[in-house]
């Protein structure tokens, strides 16, 4: 529920800003950062940090797995030695592989 007050409250304050021209948005975005950058906002943004690696990260690769269990069995028991669509890698992808700093 923060999150979606948050999340309305910038976007009205965006809509607001730019009805009342680039001063007052600016000051909206000095007031926002401020915000962002609060402790408390810090802290909160520490602990979804943590939840994500902890918790999240985890149950994804359960996900990924469990269904790559499922379509394996579903091969054995179709029969099929090689699957009828075997999707592309993007090639840019491969030729560009992610290096940014995000973790």
């Amino acid at each position: 529920m923060a999150k979606l007050t948050l999340v309305v409250g910038l976007a009205a304050g965006y809509v607001l800003g730019a009805r009342a021209g680039k001063r007052r948005y600016r000051q909206i975005k000095r007031v926002s950062n401020k915000v962002w950058t609060s402790h408390p906002v810090e802290r909160r943004k520490a602990d979804l940090k943590i939840v994500a690696r902890t918790k999240a990260a985890p149950f994804v690769a359960d996900r990924i797995s469990d269904a790559a269990k499922a379509a394996g069995q579903a091969l054995r028991e179709s029969g099929s030695r090689t699957p009828k669509y075997i999707p592309a890698i993007p090639t840019h992808v491969v030729d560009h592989p992610h290096t940014g700093t995000d973790g």
